[in-house]
């Protein structure tokens, strides 16, 4: 969280909070601390940095934010599935009857070794829409940084309507092994603000050994540890959950 956006928030039972306050509307607000992100009604809160006023103390006008929902399945063998569901208001003025998604690096060109190992990557994807419709994927553009991937909506969204999207793909190694631990760094971005849910579940035998942040519920069902956050992702802000687990008999991981 960048600290110029923290903020002194006292509810109006007493307990004080420090983080980012978002007005998605003006009797309604979003407040994310460090680990944890709240809804919160007018009436919940006393002030913001002292200020009973809460209009002026906020200082913003209530924005439109998306959701994003990620829940990756790691596999035996260290690779394992994405499945994000994502939810943003069309803004804009014309019907949109498709979407491009960038899908590679934006820090530097890819590797060899890295275009081979994402190329499987790319083959995988799968796009559908909020009735499960698989949607025609192709890619537009191949180059030295990535791929461009243009979907295609069966039904046009119209000016105001939601884009609903749950987008698939299969990673051959999702974990890296480090000494006696294997370890992922996922990094999310949003485009735009987006209240953000992910979870990460092990496969069966698998144990954390750590996670960073905090997670927010850490649980095991069936025999399989799950772990995940809640929080919002401001505009030009980013989260990397990390995760380590140990499994007897995991495969030793590709170099």
């Amino acid at each position: 969280m960048n600290p110029e956006n923290q903020r002194q928030i006292v509810l109006e039972n007493g307990q004080a909070l420090t983080g980012q306050i978002v007005p998605l509307t003006w009797a309604r607000f979003l407040v994310q601390e460090d680990d944890l992100c709240l809804q919160l009604n007018e009436e919940e809160i006393r002030s913001v940095d002292g200020d009973d006023d809460l209009r002026r103390a906020v200082g913003q006008a209530p924005v439109e934010i998306g959701q994003t929902s990620y829940f990756h399945e790691v596999d035996e063998n260290g690779g394992g599935t994405d499945w994000v569901w994502s939810l943003e208001r069309h803004q804009g003025s014309k019907p949109k009857t498709g979407q491009t998604f960038s899908f590679g690096r934006s820090d530097r060109p890819l590797s060899k070794s890295e275009r081979r190992e994402l190329g499987t990557v790319v083959e995988s994807m799968e796009y559908r829409d909020k009735w499960g419709r698989t949607l025609p994927t192709q890619v537009e553009e191949e180059g030295e940084m990535g791929w461009k991937l243009q979907v295609s909506f069966d039904v046009p969204v119209l000016p105001g309507q939601s884009v609903e999207l749950v987008h698939k793909k299969t990673w051959p190694r999702w974990s890296r092994r480090e000494g006696d631990h294997w370890v992922r760094r996922q990094y999310i971005r949003p485009a735009a603000g987006s209240l953000t849910t992910i979870a990460i579940r092990l496969p069966t035998g698998a144990a954390y050994s750590e996670v960073e942040p905090t997670p927010l519920w850490q649980t095991a069902l069936n025999g399989r540890q799950s772990c995940g956050w809640r929080r919002y992702i401001g505009r030009e802000e980013a989260f990397m959950p990390v995760v380590k687990y140990t499994m007897d008999g995991l495969p030793e991981a590709a170099s």
